[in-house]
């Protein structure tokens, strides 16, 4: 075992033990488990979901957990480089290899969605699959039945949201800010498997769609199409 892979493991146990005490505390007594399926690669969205009667981690416990990533993933592969982006309510921390996105006072909303929003359009060329409804998150991934053009809608609230893990090693286009309908502030970012993504708020919620066979253009075009159904 090098040096690294103890100092790594070495930092890895000091936050583990952090996160065990912070579990023990009795307001926090919920379920740890919290499958998320937003900003995935569409084309290795295949996998089924069980979400029912599960509840958001508490946004500081899901702080530590970024944190061990961070440090764990940095230590061992060298991706110390860091450029900090601020994007509107949203804050990048971008690596070599993954890039990490907090929001802003994502503990002052409700966990339950108070306002709930779809994509509203023409899907009779599309497949179907509800990914997951739950209280604090909707997603949803439609598929062309002639073509392999795909979407993945998803709503979060902010309070669930929190901490995300974005997938932007070897991206084509790393975070940036844009200006979608009605002067929204989002931000935009291509994987490098060409998976387009955009993400911004609306009311309480966190927002993304996620393109594949889209261009950019399409995309923002894409975003006038979500509105509040109830």
């Amino acid at each position: 075992m090098n040096e690294d892979i103890i100092i790594s493991q070495a930092l890895k146990n000091v936050l583990i033990s952090d996160i065990e005490d912070y579990d023990r505390l009795p307001q926090y007594k919920i379920s740890h488990e919290l499958d998320r399926r937003i900003s995935t690669l569409i084309t290795d969205n295949t996998e089924s979901v069980n979400t029912k009667n599960r509840r958001p981690i508490p946004f500081k416990r899901r702080l530590l957990i970024a944190a061990i990533i961070i440090i764990t993933m940095a230590v061992l592969t060298g991706g110390i480089t860091v450029i900090t982006r601020n994007l509107g309510m949203f804050k990048i921390k971008q690596y070599d290899i993954f890039s990490m996105m907090t929001v802003e006072d994502a503990e002052d909303g409700p966990i339950a969605f108070a306002e709930k929003y779809r994509l509203v359009m023409d899907f009779s060329q599309y497949t179907k699959d509800i990914i997951g409804d739950i209280e604090y998150m909707y997603a949803v991934q439609y598929k062309s039945k002639t073509n392999k053009r795909q979407i993945i809608f998803s709503q979060t609230s902010k309070n669930a949201y929190g901490v995300e893990r974005l997938n932007t090693e070897n991206a084509i286009t790393y975070p940036e800010r844009i200006e979608i309908d009605d002067n929204k502030d989002a931000f935009y970012f291509e994987t490098y498997k060409h998976d387009k993504v955009l993400i911004w708020e609306m009311g309480d919620s966190i927002i993304e769609l996620v393109t594949y066979g889209f261009n950019k253009t399409e995309l923002i075009e894409l975003s006038k199409f979500v509105q509040k159904v109830e």
